[in-house]
């Protein structure tokens, strides 16, 4: 990974921000299994050249990663397994390495702080505003546990946040994998997981140094989502097993085995198809051979610029998802393109609901209602023109209410919701407020 990052050619799939990611394309979970790797070396207890070398080698690529969180987990990860793994004739030699390799690392820290992923270490303090956010994240999204305690499905949680959020964020997963989990899946699967995990921890024939291992990889789960890559889920599972495999005799015919496995693999290689489809943005193809995914039909209609077919994809999304804001922000766009600010408004609102903090709708909507103001003036539609005004006051107020909504988590991190708008609106709502006096 390390050598892919420096060739042009090969830099962008392995760096993230000048920070090495790895085949993950994520910073964060690759310092974790570079961590796991480098506890697993030092779990064997033995002090020789190769082991040496490897652990200066995961230590340099851990650095490059930029990882925070698993730069203080690796300080007091090896400092646990170093007191374990080695006699007490070895622990000075080694701690006496680990204090030189610490010293060397501050030098480099404070030398290389011109080098992006070097400076980030220079910030490490819990009201930092990442820190902060993944807590906000935390607290908003159990909200979405207590309303739906049997599960959202896969990105559910990614639609629905804005209905919930207390601070200006936009994030695909909640940073903490056992939440993401009850999100996913709902309370109920989650507690046997939950159960595997500490009867792991309660097991007296499973070694501290293992332990030392998978609470380093549970405690840095709570604030990423390393289970969203199938490979550490995998490494996980390794990691906790508590006894040998047994052989397992499936008692079925041979012809009903192999039916269903043909079945099973045509099943899996037809998803496959569709899903790479979507992934490269062969959307029109992709929603032709399977209609369902909603991520697939939401890139469709973000790069539709005709509003009437913007509109029936819209329309097919909400369908089968009613939590997500940006369908009806395109139903509002079509209605005023009709004229139907009955629907306009009410496609509006939902927005609103949905993802208060998206200052661009606020805006766009009195721009909407402005013009039609206007329209229904020179109709001579007075009921119409009241709506509207009503509407247009009801807009500021609403943008002006996320001051309130905001929680003071939210009040801690860098995003900020923008609550002025233009002095050609506010002109306008001003003379209309001084009208209705």
């Amino acid at each position: 990974s390390s050598i892919g990052s420096f060739l042009p050619i090969t830099s962008n799939p392995f760096l993230v921000v000048g920070r090495l990611a790895g085949f993950f394309q994520y910073p964060n979970t690759f310092a974790l299994l570079l961590l796991i790797s480098e506890l697993l070396l030092l779990k064997n207890g033995k002090l020789n050249a190769v082991n040496a070398i490897t652990f200066i080698v995961l230590l340099a690529g851990l650095l490059y990663t930029g990882s925070r969180t698993v730069l203080v987990l690796f300080f007091v990860s090896n400092f646990i397994m170093i007191m374990f793994s080695f006699s007490k004739k070895n622990r000075l030699v080694v701690f006496s390495v680990f204090i030189s390799l610490i010293v060397v690392l501050i030098l480099i820290i404070i030398f290389g702080r011109n080098v992006s992923f070097l400076n980030r270490f220079l910030n490490i303090n819990f009201s930092e505003s990442t820190f902060v956010g993944r807590v906000l994240y935390f607290v908003d999204a159990f909200k979405l546990i207590l309303k739906y305690p049997f599960g959202m499905g896969y990105m559910g949680y990614y639609y629905a946040q804005g209905s919930v959020q207390t601070g200006v964020y936009s994030v695909a997963y909640v940073h903490n994998d056992f939440f993401q989990f009850v999100l996913d899946v709902g309370v109920l699967p989650t507690i046997p997981f939950m159960a595997y995990i500490v009867k792991y921890f309660i097991n007296k024939s499973v070694d501290f140094g293992s332990k030392v291992i998978v609470g380093t990889f549970v405690l840095h789960t709570l604030f990423d989502f390393n289970f969203q890559f199938v490979g550490m889920l995998m490494l996980f599972i390794l990691l906790t097993l508590q006894r040998n495999g047994k052989e397992c005799v499936i008692n079925s015919s041979k012809t009903a085995f192999v039916s269903s496995s043909v079945l099973l693999s045509i099943i899996n290689i037809y998803m496959f198809v569709t899903l790479l489809l979507a992934h490269f943005e062969i959307t029109d193809l992709a929603d032709k051979l399977y209609p369902f995914n909603t991520r697939n039909k939401i890139i469709m209609l973000e790069s539709e610029y005709d509003v009437k077919k913007a509109h029936k994809i819209a329309d097919e999304i909400l369908e089968q998802n009613k939590v997500y804001y940006v369908p009806y922000s395109i139903n509002a766009k079509y209605a005023y393109s009709v004229g139907d600010f009955g629907s306009l408004i009410e496609n509006k609102n939902k927005a609103f609901e949905l993802n208060p903090f998206d200052y661009t709708e606020y805006e766009e909507y009195c721009y909407m209602l402005i013009n039609g103001i206007d329209v229904y003036e020179r109709m001579g539609d007075k009921k119409s023109v009241q709506v509207c005004e009503r509407e247009l006051l009801s807009a500021k107020a609403k943008l002006n209410s996320n001051k309130t909504r905001l929680s003071t988590l939210g009040s801690m991190i860098v995003d900020q919701p923008t609550l002025k708008l233009p002095d050609t609106i506010l002109n306008y709502i001003k003379r209309l407020e001084a009208e209705q006096r």
